[in-house]
């Protein structure tokens, strides 16, 4: 599983006079470009978005469903058998909280 996280933020902090049909515009594109170089670089698919931060924007949906399989939102917890594949919640690893945290031992 490859994941893919750019920076979705609000179209008021884009550049200055830039309307929000133009922000998407290039961030799409810019999130493209992303997937594109992952994939070329590693020779896998990215199947997986990671919100930056947890910030989830509502307009991005459409793009990431279309582009990936899961996505991963900044909600700590564990996903359920059932549940959609997006939005699914996370435990974020640091060096503070590693994998092994989480994990059952072996």
């Amino acid at each position: 599983m490859l994941l893919c996280c750019v920076s979705f933020i609000c179209c008021s902090n884009g550049k200055s006079g830039e309307d929000e049909e133009t922000y998407i515009s290039r961030i799409s594109a810019d999130l493209q470009t992303s997937i594109t170089r992952i994939e070329l670089e590693t020779g896998q698919n990215v199947t997986t978005f990671t919100y930056p931060l947890g910030k989830m924007e509502l307009w991005a949906e459409p793009f990431l469903q279309q582009h990936f399989a899961v996505t991963l939102s900044g909600v700590y917890g564990t996903a359920r058998y059932g549940d959609s594949l997006y939005h699914l919640p996370r435990y974020n690893i640091t060096d503070l909280h590693p994998a092994s945290e989480y994990l059952p031992a072996s």
